[in-house]
């Protein structure tokens, strides 16, 4: 049975009034006895007492939770965004509630509900498609959300500008003679691409990639021959690298593609560079960011900046060996081993 405060309170000789106010770190437990306050303790560990907390939640308002909403936490990234997220908040006395769609849009809104439905003071969102109808029908438009990856305008989140890597990426491919360049389709950076490739006189072609990708779909764009290629992701750059392989092509594309974790750098030297966006600054920008729209009530829409750099190869790696030395990364670089096909990580 659920030890209670009246419990408590009889162990102690006192009011129930008197042991939720020391409990509770009331202004007015200053005036309890050091005595008393000693026997409230051993009282609560004697008869191993923990707060309710939808008791607490009710009582204040707040349930000192946060919900994150993410596709899968089978990947490098997401696992490692939700440990880092879910460190970050205890830093401030939340705890993270993970809701996990599989990338399918009706369960996404069955997630968001959920965290709803279980009080969390707000929600750091994971994913690209953003239920904004949803959220207008059901009167959430205002709830506290952060949004890590999409950007819909009605919500705080990071904003990443790329078009400065991506520039320097598509005059690079010119300069080496390049014809033609693979882009990423329904992406933000298609227009961009499309536009930079114009004004090089290169072919565009469009490809459609997500996580559900397979590997005929890299040999269709190998068969493509393109003599360049963009991607928002490494594991797309290396399945390419791979189905070229597979075909024992002696020429690959020149590739460029988003740098975000040390899993990320690819040690080969078709790789012209990378957009590197910095992850450590992501999570704790994110958390400080949905901590003033909680803690000080700044709920103003304005985006937080963490722009893209461009980083050739070799700073890639320097970049790479940064993040092996720092101990945010730590619990994520001790699960790498020291070498994968094709990925180097030193």
């Amino acid at each position: 049975m659920r030890t209670t405060l009246k419990d408590i309170a009889e162990r102690v000789g006192v009011t129930k009034a008197l042991v939720s106010l020391y409990l509770n770190n009331h202004p007015l437990s200053a005036k309890i006895a050091k005595s008393t306050k000693e026997k409230i303790d051993r009282a609560v560990r004697e008869l191993n007492y923990h707060p309710s907390t939808m008791a607490r939640a009710l009582k204040s308002g707040r349930s000192r939770t946060l919900g994150l909403v993410v596709g899968d936490i089978c990947s490098d990234y997401f696992g490692f965004l939700a440990q880092s997220l879910l460190n970050e908040c205890a830093k401030y006395g939340y705890q993270l509630l993970i809701g996990i769609t599989r990338f399918d849009p009706e369960e996404e809104r069955r997630c968001l509900e959920n965290l709803i439905g279980r009080q969390a003071d707000g929600i750091f969102y994971g994913l690209g498609v953003f239920p904004a109808e949803y959220l207008r029908s059901a009167g959430l438009m205002d709830y506290p959300i952060f949004q890590i990856h999409s950007s819909h305008p009605a919500f705080n989140g990071i904003q990443r500008d790329a078009e400065e890597p991506l520039k320097r990426a598509v005059r690079r491919f010119h300069e080496l003679g390049c014809r033609s360049m693979v882009i990423p389709e329904k992406t933000s950076w298609a227009g961009f691409l499309r536009a930079e490739a114009d004004r090089y006189g290169m072919e565009a072609l469009g490809v459609a990639l997500d996580f559900f990708s397979s590997a005929e779909d890299f040999d269709r764009i190998r068969d493509m021959k393109p003599d360049a290629a963009v991607f928002t992701s490494s594991t797309f750059a290396a399945s390419l690298l791979a189905s070229c392989a597979r075909k024992r092509k002696k020429k690959f594309p020149r590739l460029f593609y988003s740098y975000t974790l040390p899993c990320d750098c690819i040690s080969d030297p078709c790789v012209i560079g990378v957009a590197a966006s910095d992850f450590k600054a992501i999570v704790q920008q994110s958390v400080r960011r949905m901590m003033q729209m909680l803690e000080e009530g700044d709920k103003q829409i304005r985006p937080t900046e963490i722009p893209f750099r461009f980083l050739d190869n070799a700073e890639m790696k320097n970049f790479c060996r940064e993040q092996f030395a720092d101990p945010f990364y730590e619990s994520f670089t001790m699960k790498l081993s020291c070498q994968r096909k094709g990925i180097l990580y030193e």
